[in-house]
């Protein structure tokens, strides 16, 4: 059950290390391998890990019209809010869509569009609190494979890498 499962805040997971303090899995599986839950087709195309917080999964996706934050139920699959944060989709040879994973902090998931918006929203509803364009706002620069991190939230601090000469 996903109750009792650790939460996963965060890119590479809590501590940002790849490390489950669940000691719950398997250590031989069944031949036919677990059983599948569920199956989302909503994601949309990209990179973009997931975060899990409280029985809810966060990702984002690209879709025709932009960029968008998901969150899921755990449990069920189904999709709880989505939530546009750039109208551009990020395109290039190696696949299109973001490339980050969202941050969960509290009541607040925190996620970068590949083509640098910075976007912070309610995990209650998917309600967009703030923008910052790391082009636009910070003198960033466009990689030619996009913004690929997942910010940092430690404490009352966002940690993020626009680039650029003011970044």
């Amino acid at each position: 059950s996903w109750s009792l499962a650790a939460d996963w805040p965060q890119w590479r997971g809590a501590n940002r290390d790849d490390r489950s303090p669940d000691r719950s899995i398997l250590a031989n599986w069944p031949k036919e391998g677990p059983k599948q839950l569920w199956l989302s087709r909503e994601g949309g195309l990209g990179y973009s890990g997931f975060s899990v917080v409280k029985g809810r999964l966060y990702t984002m996706g690209a879709m025709d019209d932009g960029e968008y934050v998901l969150c899921l139920d755990a449990e069920s699959g189904k999709t709880i809010w989505k939530s546009k944060i750039d109208s551009r989709v990020y395109e290039n040879n190696w696949g299109n869509g973001p490339r980050s994973t969202p941050t969960i902090d509290g009541d607040f998931a925190y996620a970068l569009s590949a083509n640098g918006i910075l976007a912070c929203l309610s995990t209650k509803d998917g309600k967009v609190q703030w923008t910052a364009d790391f082009i636009k706002d910070f003198g960033g620069e466009l990689q030619s494979w996009g913004y690929t991190e997942s910010v940092l939230i430690d404490g009352d601090r966002l940690y993020c890498t626009p680039g650029g000469s003011q970044g």
